[in-house]
This record gives C-alpha cells, structure tokens and sequence, in this order.
C-alpha cells in the first residue's frame, strides 16, 4: 500500500483492466501487449520516512540531468516532474537490451499534516534526487470554555 499517494478510483478501474486482461491472456497462451498510454506511465521508485522532524523523499532518476528536473508543492502535494531524454537523432545504436524508460515522467506524493511545501529543499547526487520537507508538530489550541448559570448568565 502506498500511502504517501492520493486514492483514485480512476486509477484502480484501470488497474483493475490490465490484471483482467493479463489473466486473460495467460489463460488463453500468450501476454497482453502493452499499450503506447500504459508506457507513457512510468513513475519513478520512491523512498519516504520521517526522520527528526523531516520527510524525506528520494527518487531513483538516473541518467536526468538536474535541469530536466521540476519540483512543485502545493496544497498537501509534492509533485516531481522528469525528463530523461533520448540519444540524439543520428545516433546509430543496436540495443540487446532496453530497459530504461525515456520521456517525461511523474510522481505525486501527498504530504503529511504539518509538512512546511514553502520550504522544501531539493538535492540531486548520483542520479538520486533527495527532497527534505520540514514538518512542524501540531500547536495544540487552548479553548476558553463559557460557563452559563441557571439564569442564563455567562461568566
């Protein structure tokens, strides 16, 4: 279970269709293939704790480089955005093997109650992206409490 994401029930309908059509391509001998929408869905891996009053979030982002990268954060939400771009046009290359996704890619994590988005802080090393968002404890609220006699009256 991923807590740190929104639920959608959009997202589960269609989950939900690809495990169906997996089963049935099985049952009948074969794999389904994959759709060009379900490979332009590629999210990157994701680590998130707490630590010493922070969240901290790190992405797996080899092979982007740091200006291909956008962070955003608002309303409860963290949002990294990502780039890794194909080799060049004229590039001649004969691939055995290709499993890195190229392309634009997203993650959204919903951050936890008292997280400060106005001061996330962002660093990238080794192609992991690190992102720290302070987060403050909860002030409790004193409540002043009106005491009303029997005549009506307040104190």
């Amino acid at each position: 279970m991923d807590f740190w994401r929104p639920w959608s029930p959009l997202a589960e309908l269609e989950r939900f269709r690809r495990d169906f059509e997996d089963m049935m391509a099985r049952l009948a001998g074969g794999e389904r293939p994959v759709t060009v929408e379900e490979e332009a869905i590629v999210e990157p891996p994701a680590e998130c704790f707490i630590e010493e009053g922070k969240l901290f979030v790190r992405l797996d982002l080899p092979g982007v480089d740091p200006a291909d990268i956008e962070v955003k954060a608002a309303e409860g939400v963290l949002t990294v955005t990502a780039t890794r771009k194909e080799q060049p046009a004229g590039t001649e290359r004969e691939f055995l093997e290709c499993e890195l996704p190229y392309g634009t890619f997203e993650r959204t994590i919903e951050l936890p109650e008292g997280a400060r988005s106005e001061d996330v802080r962002a660093s990238y090393r080794n192609g992991v992206l690190e992102l720290t968002v302070p987060i403050e404890a909860p002030k409790p609220k004193e409540v002043k409490i009106r005491v009303e006699t029997a005549g009506g009256e307040a104190k």
